[in-house]
Formats: structure tokens, sequence, C-alpha cells
């Protein structure tokens, strides 16, 4: 072995340990950082040995050849993080549903809340009550009007609550669609950029690897995949020739590599959202399944239908058994909506007339619907109903929706813990690289210290002989 052969296995030996060391401060800058995949060096032999000249005198490994950096790739498993996207798109969307159905369950102030409807009710038989004793008593009967006043607004409220919080699960709809959109965008640009990026090689003749832009290839693809069950189809692992990453929806490819469907805006508008996502995890299914359970008033089986279910029975049984319209509403397609007391007894309660028996009558209505003696059937009673088909379901779908999160949430900490002992910077590890590494940067520095000065006595006894 040459003189000069072996000062090139030195400097090849020297580049090396650099680029080692390089990485490893990369790995221990960034040792915090959730999204950043800890990177390895990947080392190679030289491809032959070298003559004096600098020309390879022949093909394949040679013993003793010092190895070459061919590259610094990712350490990451695929399907870890596969896993880790689905737990994550089951935790955002058990946490949506879990703060919307919170957000009824403050708005409904059950069960004895100074603005819940059973109280409301409550108060108004209390008030009835106290009438069926003392049917001519103008003071009675303005607290009757009142309570019934009461009871209408909690309705109202009610009602347009569940509106408000519907609108808003569309609003947050459109917006995730429009994010999604973002991200399908976002990730074609970064397809692209990834490719630019890895042409040609490094600065020590390796193979170059976007790592950053792999880093945050894999965070938005998190992202994304939170909103809807996207199958993302990419490489076993990282190499310049992984074919174009490619996302597709139910079938549907939206990103091809650099490229993103050319109608994305009409795809999303032109879909039927509920049946492209139906059992599907995912916010954006989350936003959807709120708005169905909630519905409109002439949605049967929905929490607004029940309420206008509740608010027409009102109406219509206080006029059936009292003989006076005490509750009205005003123009409009919903009940619960618009659903008043009469504008003349709010203004004169003198003119609310009824008989001891019609008040008793509408007083057994009020606490629990009488049975039909003939039959032995009973008619729903509105408050009943409202307590199992609102309340009850809320708090049922609430405490799911905890549940699921709960549950999502573990699965998360457990992939995150598998990531992070696998593809995660471990700061002790790092420093036991660094010490070993910088023993073999010592090493080889040496080594070409060695061959310099020997390199130095050779020209000055060569030049010593020609004189």
């Amino acid at each position: 072995m040459s003189l000069l052969h072996t000062l090139g296995l030195a400097s090849q030996a020297l580049n090396t340990q650099s680029r080692s060391l390089e990485t490893i401060a990369e790995n221990l800058a960034h040792a915090d950082d959730p999204h950043y995949s800890r990177r390895r060096v990947v080392r190679q032999s030289l491809p032959g040995a070298w003559s004096a000249g600098g020309v390879a005198a022949r093909s394949g490994p040679v013993n003793g050849a010092a190895p070459r950096v061919a590259g610094v790739v990712r350490e990451r498993d695929q399907l870890v993080e596969r896993r880790l996207r689905q737990a994550t798109a089951e935790r955002d969307a058990a946490e949506a549903m879990e703060k919307v159905w919170r957000s009824l369950e403050d708005l409904l102030d059950e069960p004895s809340g100074a603005g819940s409807i059973s109280r409301l009710w409550n108060d108004l038989e209390q008030a009835v009550l106290e009438w069926t004793g003392r049917p001519d008593d103008n003071g009675v009967r303005r607290v009757v009007v009142e309570r019934a006043s009461d009871l209408a607004a909690g309705i109202r409220r009610l009602a347009q609550g569940l509106n408000e919080i519907k609108q808003s699960e569309q609003e947050a709809l459109d917006r995730g669609i429009e994010r999604v959109k973002e991200l399908l965008r976002e990730l074609a640009r970064l397809n692209g950029s990834i490719r630019q990026a890895e042409r040609g090689f490094g600065a020590y003749g390796e193979t170059r690897y976007a790592n950053d832009l792999r880093d945050r290839r894999d965070a938005i693809l998190r992202e994304l995949s939170a909103f809807a069950p996207f199958t993302v189809r990419e490489a076993a692992s990282d190499t310049k020739d992984e074919p174009d990453l490619r996302i597709e929806l139910n079938g549907k490819i939206l990103v091809q590599g650099d490229t993103v469907i050319p109608d994305l805006d009409d795809y999303w508008r032109s879909i039927d959202l509920e049946k492209e996502l139906a059992g599907q995890s995912g916010m954006l299914e989350a936003h959807l399944d709120v708005q169905g359970k909630l519905g409109g008033p002439d949605e049967p089986g929905t929490l607004r239908w029940t309420l206008e279910a509740m608010a027409k029975a009102l109406q219509e049984k206080t006029l059936e058994l009292l003989g006076v319209e005490l509750f009205s509403t005003t123009a409009g397609p919903s009940v619960a909506e618009n659903l008043t007391v009469h504008p003349e007894l709010l203004e004169n309660p003198s003119q609310l007339q009824a008989s001891e028996d019609q008040i008793r009558a509408w007083l057994l209505w009020l606490q629990g619907s009488p049975g039909d003696e003939s039959t032995g059937a009973t008619e729903p009673h509105p408050l009943e109903t409202y307590r199992n088909e609102i309340v009850a379901r809320a708090g049922e779908w609430s405490r799911a929706a905890e549940r699921a999160r709960m549950a999502a949430e573990d699965r998360v900490t457990h992939l995150q813990a598998i990531r992070q002992s696998e593809v995660g910077v471990s700061p002790d590890e790092e420093m036991i690289a660094l010490v070993a590494t910088e023993k073999a940067y010592a090493a080889a520095a040496q080594l070409v210290r060695a061959l310099d000065q020997a390199l130095g006595t050779v020209i000055e006894l060569l030049g010593g002989a020609g004189r």
C-alpha cells in the first residue's frame, strides 16, 4: 500500500468521522422535537484500491479500505407512523365530539340549573298548583303567566342554542375541508421540493436525502389523517428511488407525487361527504355526526325534532285542557324557536280565565300525562321525552366521547413512546456515540499528521538526493 494511498484512506476516514460528528450534533440539537426523526450515517467501503497516481487499480472492496459516507438517512418505522396517524385521528375526533356534547350539557343546564327546562317546567307546575286553590286570584294568575313565559323563553333559548351548535359544526366542517385542501397542496409542493433537493450528491459525495423536508411531510400527513381516513402509499424506507407518494380517499387519487388533481375544489363540493365518510374516523366525520344527531325540527329522531315536539305538545295540550291560548307562536317554521306567552295575557293576566276542573286537568298533565282508563295506554309525556331523548342522550354521547378520547390518548401515548424509542433521539446514546466518534476522528487526524510528516521526510530526502 503506497504512502499516497494510505494518506487518501486517512483523509476519507477523517471526512467520514467529521460527517458523523455533524449528524450527532444535529440529533442532539433536535432531541426535544417530537416530529424529528433521528439521523443515521450510512457508511460504505471505498470501491477499489488506489494507485499512487490516484487511479483505481482494481474494483471491489479492499481490505483496509476506509469507509465513506453513503448517505444520512432517517430512522423511521412506517407501521408505527401509520398506526400513530390512525390513533391521532381517533383522538382528535373524539375530542371534538366531547367538546360539542359538553357545550350542549352546559346549554341544557340540567337537572336543576336556573335555565334548565326541567326546573322551569316544575316552577310552572308549582304556580299552577297554587292556582288550583285560588282560580280567581289575579296575583296567582300573574305568577302562572310569568312562569309560563319563563318556560317558553327557556325552550326558545334551547332551540336557538341547538341551531347555533349545528351552525358552528357546519362552519368547523367547512374550515376542515379548506384545511385539507391546503394540506394536500402543501404535500404536493413538498414532494416536488424533496425530489429537487435529492438530485446530485452532497459535500462528501454521499447520496442526498431531504430529511428535514421528509420530517415536515410526515407531520403534514399526521395532521391530514386527523381529518379523514386518507390512504397514504409510500415506500417502505427512505430511498432516492422511492415511487411518488400518493394520497387517496376511498380509491380516489388526490395527490400523486408533486401533482394535485386539477379539480380538487370541485371534488370536495361534489362528493356526498356523509356517504364517503360513513363509519370512518376523523374530524370531518365527527362534525357530520354531530350535525346529524342535532338535526332539524322536521327530522324525526333528532334532538331538535324532539324539542319541537315538546313545544307543540305544550302549546296544544294547554289550549285543549285549559281552554285558553296561553302559549302562542309568531310567524315561522318552528314552534320551539318562536314559542311565547300570548301578548294580551302578558299585559293583563286577569284574562287568564279557567274553571277549577280545567286547571286541575292541566296540572295533572303537566305533572305526568294521565292514562286512558279504557285502554290502559298512556301518552308520552313531553317533559319525560325531553329528559330521555335530549338530556340523557347528551350525557350518554358526552361520556362515550370522553371514553373514546381517553382510550385514543392512551394509544397515542403508547405509540409515541414506541416511535421515540425507535426513531427519537436519546441524548445518552448520542453522547456515547459522540465520544466514540471523537476518538475515531482523533485517530484519523493523528494518522494524517503522521503521514504528513512521513511524506515531508520523503520529499526532503528526495530533495537531498538531487543535490
